[in-house]
């Protein structure tokens, strides 16, 4: 019957591939998902795939030949159909009736499952996640029907980021697999996929047992085959830490496991993984060589176009390495055959080997960027935003079937738009266009939080995330806002393909230059190029660290200093002369985290003694803020908002440890207790202060202010940034974890969002600025959001705020109100570690 299924239905077949392809990566992300959607997708048949798979049943069932199964798959497909049809009711129905014959046949209901959870995530994916959860607990479950619950579960949570229930949902698979099945392939795949959504989650110390108990397993099932499985991911895992020796160590042993396994169609991958680890150390001749014997069993074109990266990458470390001038002829003429033999690749058409040579493209304009062949450079940009269009025109096909999310593929376009845009910065500076530049830099950054707010003020969805500001427009934005705009830009050698084939130390991995426009309120703009000698990023570290630090652990060499003279140094002519004049910060990259307020201007003289200061991750954000300050302002909300010091919610920080309330917060409730008292409120705290009361007054509130636990986890990975989150007390159906993904989706009509905790304003950098908690609000549609950089102390932002309130009753704007609270808690906390923190996103006023 699956045959019959596959020859008749493609649509199914689609289905079918990509699930179980999907489930056996270690780490589900968008590119390689849709790089599966698209090669079947473009083979489906025209008809109508639900009316296809319901004749069929009922021809089954007249027949009386409808064995469970069987119906089961084909109701799974007719329910894939009516989701192709935009008919999600029906879908959501066959859907269930699959599941249904699941459970009381004992059947493997992933499928059905992964339908549903599609069907649910269309209107909110923790609708989706609930469902799956209730399943799950459902009794009288059997451990197979459980299993294709938590095989489901896994793919819908590592697709919509939150990677710790992913975690522990692989952790139940693989008890209840290693209970039912032990000893058995089925055991292995279990425990490989919690090993590696451990080493996801940087939880190292899981991750190494999992997956070495996983390795002795195969080796004890005779399987060298699914060992080389377990020692590729813990080797992949130590190049990523950049431990090479170690991650050698273990790709030998996998390259061994997998030579033993005759006619292994893996062999080729390994060795290919092997020499990119051999390149980042260094040891060319011997990559080299992998590389001869990876090229003999390529069998197609894409293939050897990556083995052909992969050799001019070593021809590449080569010429840098000869000192001197560097001749790129060679390298540029290679790079030109690996996208020829990318381009070969059109089976499934000629815009999807576009789309598969799009990063190739962008790593040969930067060759050519260094070797001065700009109109070439530009050509090759061009063919590469013709790979990033066929990659969102596919990529909408999948949202479109509920694959992905609108915000997933738009911050997917961004990422890949971003590199297009920073290279063709680069050509417009050397040709000496610096206002094309600034167009240029401003129209690559932002562009998906911008299409939320578009959609957020009622404008029709663009099929296309781009922006198409020119220089007029920058200019009347500067003027309606009477801000100067300072916009920072990074700019790399190479394009983030090349760079992968460097050591994480060496220094072709930071961006080389930093570029700087200032753009007046009258619309005159000045222009700045600075040669970066070391890692901005360290540097920014050091600056901060220095700040946060007690005298004897502090850095040496001032790098405070040293960061201040690089970003306003340059500038300090350029910027107003009018005391407390706006100027508006547009960073990019690690810049998000340097504290503007408490850079040097002269001597001891900071930018907030001079300047009335605010961030946006771009110029338009700022235009379609004030858009959205006017919807607020007809709506009219009189509420104020204040929660201090909730009873805390229990917080599990690692899978193998309980959960624990979070400390209490006696500086956060006299803070709210002081703002309540002033403003003529009376604030939300302790156990008031439930999620759900707190979600139910936000929409109808004009004011917000936080005082409570925010957290931030995408350094450790276990939770996402999306989910970075504030702390409430929990009710029945909530975790008391307000998340920024949750707040994303309310439509708030509050003109402030003050977030008084530790690192607010922190979260994922990305090619559409940093994805955290004020991406969250300022999507929900706040135009002025105040955040934090680092962990904020009670007594001091208890004043600062106070201070604030007071300033903006006497009648201040919001950024001058802040000014002004700043320059007032200095006075008594001179350290700028007490008053730097809180900085204001979006709208001054």
């Amino acid at each position: 019957m699956i045959l019959i299924l596959i020859r008749r239905n493609r649509n199914a077949a689609f289905l079918v591939v990509v699930l179980i392809i999907r489930y056996s990566l270690s780490m589900l992300r968008i590119l390689p998902v849709l790089l599966l959607f698209l090669t079947f997708s473009s083979i489906q048949a025209q008809e109508d795939l639900a009316e296809r798979m319901e004749n069929a049943i009922k021809m089954l069932e007249d027949a009386g030949q409808a064995e469970p199964q069987t119906i089961a798959m084909m109701l799974t497909s007719a329910a894939e159909g009516y989701i192709q049809k935009g008919d999600f009711k029906t879908a959501l129905a066959r859907a269930e009736r699959a599941l249904q014959l699941s459970r009381e046949h004992d059947l493997d209901p992933m499928m059905a499952f992964m339908t549903a959870s599609k069907i649910l995530n269309k209107t909110d994916d923790e609708v989706a996640t609930g469902f799956l959860i209730r399943e799950l607990q459902a009794p009288g479950s059997s451990n197979q029907y459980k299993k294709g619950v938590l095989k489901a579960l896994d793919i819908h949570l590592a697709i919509n980021g939150d990677q710790k229930l992913a975690l522990q949902a692989a952790f139940e698979l693989w008890k209840i697999t290693h209970a039912d099945s032990p000893g058995t392939d089925e055991e292995f795949w279990a425990l490989w996929k919690y090993g590696n959504h451990c080493l996801t989650g940087k939880l190292y110390d899981l991750a190494g047992p999992a997956l070495k108990d996983a390795r002795a397993l195969a080796l004890e099932m005779g399987k060298p085959d699914l060992a080389a499985n377990a020692s590729r991911s813990l080797g992949m895992a130590l190049m990523s830490l950049g431990k090479y020796e170690d991650a050698r160590k273990l790709y030998e042993e996998t390259l061994t496991l997998a030579r033993a396994t005759p006619n292994n169609p893996m062999l080729r991958f390994e060795l290919q993984n092997f020499a990119t680890l051999l390149l980042q150390m260094g040891e060319l001749d011997e990559a080299e060589k992998m590389l001869e014997e990876t090229e003999a069993l390529s069998s197609n074109d894409f293939e050897v176009g990556i083995v052909k990266d992969l050799q001019n990458a070593i021809q590449l470390r080569r010429a840098l390495s000869e000192g001197g001038e560097v001749d790129l002829s060679g390298v540029i003429a290679m790079q030109k055959e690996v996208v020829a033999e990318k381009l070969k690749n059109t089976a499934a058409g000629e815009e999807f080997a576009y789309l598969g040579a799009t990063a190739d493209f962008i790593a040969l304009a930067s060759f050519q960027i260094l070797a001065g062949d700009l109109d070439g450079a530009e050509e090759s940009l061009a063919d590469a935003a013709r790979g990033a269009d066929a990659w969102e025109e596919n990529s909408r096909k999948a949202q479109k079937s509920a694959v992905f999310s609108a915000d997933q593929v738009n911050l997917s376009m961004a990422d890949i738009r971003a590199g297009i845009f920073e290279f063709q910065q680069q050509i417009d500076v050397a040709r000496g266009n610096l206002e094309a530049a600034l167009v240029t830099a401003e129209n690559g950054r932002g562009t998906a939080q911008a299409e939320l707010l578009r959609e957020r003020l009622g404008l029709e969805p663009s099929d296309r995330v781009v922006k198409e500001l020119d220089a007029r427009a920058i200019a009347k934005i500067a003027a309606n806002h009477r801000t100067t705009f300072v916009v920072y830009s990074l700019a790399h050698s190479f394009a983030p393909m090349t760079r992968g084939h460097f050591s994480q130390s060496d220094p072709r991995q930071h961006p080389q230059f930093l570029y700087v426009w200032v753009v007046s309120p009258e619309g005159k703009y000045t222009f700045r190029s600075i040669p970066l000698k070391g890692s901005i990023t360290e540097l920014v570290q050091l600056a901060r660290q220095e700040i946060m630090s007690k005298p004897e652990e502090k850095p040496k060499g001032e790098p405070l200093s040293i960061l201040s003279e690089l970003l306003i140094g340059s500038i300090r002519e350029d910027l107003p002369t009018e005391e407390g004049a706006s100027v508006t910060i547009v960073p990019q990259g690690q810049l998000f985290l340097v504290p503007f307020a408490a850079l040097k201007l002269e001597g001891e003289t900071t930018m907030i003694d001079r300047f009335t200061i605010g961030m946006s991750p771009s110029i338009e954000l700022m235009e379609l803020a004030a858009e959205r300050r006017k919807a607020v302002e007809v709506a009219g909300n009189k509420e104020i908002l204040i929660v201090g010091n909730p009873t805390m919610p229990g917080y599990q920080s690692r899978p193998d440890r309980d959960a624990h309330a979070l400390s209490p917060l006696p500086g956060a409730e006299a803070e709210a207790k002081y703002l309540g008292q002033a403003l003529k409120t009376v604030p939300m705290i302790g156990d008031d202060a439930t999620e759900t009361a707190i979600v139910e007054r936000m929409e109808s509130a004009r004011f917000l202010h936080f005082a409570t636990h925010g957290l931030l986890e995408t350094e450790s990975g276990y939770n996402q940034s999306f989910l970075s989150a504030l702390a409430f007390a929990p009710s029945p159906g909530e975790d008391g974890f307000l998340t920024a993904k949750e707040t994303a989706r309310m439509n708030l009509r509050a003109e402030l969002a003050v977030l008084s905790a530790c690192d607010t304003g922190r979260g994922q950098i990305s090619g559409d600025g940093v994805i955290g908690l004020t991406r969250g609000y300022i999507t929900a549609g706040v135009p002025t959001v105040v955040v934090s950089l680092w962990p904020v102390n009670d007594q001091a932002t208890a004043i600062l705020m106070g201070n604030y309130y007071q300033a903006m009753m006497r009648g201040e704007g919001k950024a001058s109100a802040l000014r002004a609270a700043i320059l007032e808690t200095k006075k008594k906390f001179p350290n700028p570690q007490l008053w730097a923190p809180f900085v204001l996103y979006g709208l001054a006023q």
